[in-house]
């Protein structure tokens, strides 16, 4: 009986632990990106090509995007920072959640 109730606690904690990084994720997400610019880093060895498209890299390899001057570089760092790891927490925590309620109950002794 206590690897039932194990397993059910473990679920539901791996639920609870993708469900609060899903909405943490989604909110840093929303806040770096809501105003339409984020910062990227690149190689120093690329930094020449950027600065020759138009961005403006420091000495760190640091350069900032905006969506109304760069809208497909900026729309790919929304996919691969905001969208894919939300996605990743959001169905982790949903999975977990269905396995946690899957689980058979702890049926209390003397209740049988």
């Amino acid at each position: 009986m206590t690897e039932g109730w194990s397993s059910r606690w473990v679920l539901a904690r791996l639920a609870t632990f993708a469900g609060c990084l899903f909405i943490l994720w989604a909110v840093a997400s929303f806040i770096d990106l809501g105003d339409g610019e984020t910062w990227d880093q690149t190689k120093p060895r690329y930094a020449k090509m950027l600065e020759n498209k138009g961005f403006d890299v420091n000495e760190f390899g640091f350069y900032k995007i905006s969506r109304s001057q760069h809208p497909r570089e900026f729309k790919t760092i929304v996919i691969l920072r905001g969208v894919m790891p939300s996605v990743f927490f959001g169905v982790l925590c949903a999975v977990s959640a269905l396995g946690w309620s899957a689980q058979p109950k702890l049926i209390p002794s003397g209740q049988e």
